[in-house]
């Protein structure tokens, strides 16, 4: 069987092809083992139970000093088709969190909140059009872009719930807000513990229909940020995905707040965008993707740091992508010879690259996966960290509606890319926990699941999808300030492990949604936003013995 394996990973793990950017010369250093290897750390997830924490999921958030800070998302589960992302069910309020200086008892952190009722400062603010969205609408946005520096929050684009009443919006459709807001989080955890209104100037705003975003992902270096896809539902025809990846830089003095952004590079734009070969529905290209999840990285071969998209939804219109996007050195390229199997929604991405290996690994825990296991023998469980190949995970190809063909998933996966460039997936060991304590959900009245439902403790629901994690580490195991862990740092500082943030929120589903009766409100009474939270640990393995 060992020998199987390895000819099985011989066959299956992907090189790149690349196309349009040269290929690079080879590595200087001799080619590793062509039978990959298993990550050579493990993550662990404990879980805590703060009853005050609020149910979220798709939420925007930033971390001041030892706060946290939250607001937008959604306070329900999964929508129902037709993307009816109801205003009953948007979250309303703005949450800090006090962790007293990061405690590790969450239990004993404080949870401030306050109506998300602010009004803007309308001086230097642009109109888009007709849309007169002069006001503080993104703090109830769900899906949107985001990053923060010391004392800023940003927020891009965001979709909020369709409504009848509100003529500024498309009306019965949902709005995406062509907006980048730049938020003084100081001026904002005052605002919200203290219950007072936050200060004009506080609240900066530059309206650019191009920002009209949600879904996407985005990653900041200085004062450039890289838009990578998302989608615009800005029309009753669902809206257009923007089949790119863009760049803006922007300047912000704390009161005056400007942006330039820039057309996208030659490879950074879908091919069949730039042909006329999308449908009047968006469907068509390798770029048509939104709701994947996006991660710095370090490239192997040269050492430099990138960026890497997951996956994503959706293909044709219906199913997920199963290929990686890498961003490097001013180029996106499509890894067309890999499938990911596994983790292929929105889900948390743990970056860990290891230069004395030189391999990059992403690590993403939950979500939603395109893929049935089958760990049959005694060297492949569910309780071992195994590769993914094409004999014990086999990939849905079904073109079925939406998200039948992609169940919620508890596993955690890692994707490796070695000095080659040569790309392994493996299932890790470990997985989400059953549930610490009785939970009260609070589902629809269903036949299946009345209201309310108590969700005993040690049961094992499925998590991850549109969380969040709250990252907390010492910046000196960030590889080269990327972002990436550090794991030759770390096995050497802390060969017991170290503990890296905390995994809060998110979609939790009772099943998996292979047996939910799409296009009924079943989504809703079967899934729920999560309070869940975990304190994430990584642990390198131990040294081999000689």
């Amino acid at each position: 069987m060992k020998n199987k394996k390895v000819l099985v990973a011989l066959a299956t793990s992907a090189v790149i092809a690349l196309t349009g950017c040269g290929k690079p010369g080879p590595s200087n250093e001799p080619p590793l083992d062509n039978a990959p290897t298993p990550p050579p750390y493990s993550v662990q997830l404990v879980e805590h139970v703060n009853a005050n924490l609020p149910n979220l999921h798709s939420f925007t958030h930033a971390i001041y000093q030892d706060k946290i800070i939250m607001f937008g998302g959604r306070k329900r589960g999964l929508h129902a088709s037709g993307y009816n992302f109801s205003q009953a069910s948007a979250n309303k309020m703005i949450y800090v969190i006090d962790t007293h200086s990061w405690s590790t008892q969450v239990s004993s952190w404080t949870v401030h909140s306050r109506a998300d009722s602010l009004t803007l400062d309308t001086t230097n603010i642009t109109l888009c059009g007709t849309h007169n969205v002069r006001n503080a609408g993104q703090f109830r946005a769900n899906n949107a872009e985001f990053f923060s520096n010391t004392n800023t929050l940003y927020v891009i684009g965001g979709l909020i719930g369709a409504t009848s009443t509100n003529t500024s919006l498309v009306s019965g459709f949902p709005y995406t807000f062509p907006y980048i807001s730049a938020v003084t989080m100081s001026a904002l955890v005052t605002a919200v513990i203290n219950q007072t209104t936050i200060a004009n100037g506080n609240i900066r705003q530059v309206c650019d229909n191009r920002l009209a975003l949600t879904g996407g992902e985005v990653a900041a270096t200085g004062n450039s940020v890289t838009l990578t896809f998302g989608w615009n539902y800005n029309s009753p025809n669902f809206g257009s995905y923007s089949h790119q990846i863009s760049t803006l830089t922007y300047t912000d003095n704390g009161t005056n707040l400007s942006v330039t952004i820039n057309a996208p590079c030659p490879t950074c734009i879908d091919t069949a965008l730039v042909n006329n070969q999308i449908d009047s529905l968006g469907n068509g290209g390798s770029f048509r993707r939104r709701d994947g999840s996006m991660s710095p990285m370090i490239d192997p071969l040269t050492g430099n740091p990138n960026l890497m998209y997951y996956a994503g939804v959706f293909k044709n219109g219906n199913t997920n992508f199963t290929t990686p996007v890498w961003l490097r050195n001013d180029s996106a390229l499509e890894i067309s010879n890999f499938d990911m199997r596994g983790n292929v929604y929105t889900c948390e991405v743990i970056p860990v690259y290891s230069k004395s290996r030189k391999e990059f690994y992403a690590t993403m825990l939950g979500g939603m996966t395109n893929t049935s296991y089958s760990f049959t023998t005694a060297t492949e469980t569910p309780t071992t960290t195994t590769q993914l190949t094409n004999l014990n995970s086999t990939i849905t190809t079904a073109d079925v509606t939406n998200f039948l063909s992609v169940p919620f998933f508890n596993g955690i996966t890692t994707l490796k890319i070695d000095a080659n460039r040569n790309f392994s997936q493996f299932m890790m060991a470990t997985t989400f926990p059953t549930t610490a304590v009785n939970m009260s959900l609070p589902t629809n009245t269903s036949s299946a699941f009345p209201c309310p439902y108590i969700l005993q403790s040690g049961s094992n629901p499925y998590n991850g999808s549109e969380s969040e994690v709250f990252w907390h580490y010492n910046s000196s195991y960030n590889y080269l300030n990327s972002d990436v862990l550090d794991l030759d740092s770390i096995a050497s500082q802390n060969p017991s492990g170290i503990n890296i943030g905390y995994h809060f929120g998110g979609i939790l589903s009772i099943i998996d949604n292979t047996n939910m009766n799409n296009g009924t409100n079943n989504q809703e009474r079967l899934t729920v936003a999560s309070n869940r939270i975990f304190e994430i640990k990584l642990i390198p393995n131990p040294p081999a013995k000689n």
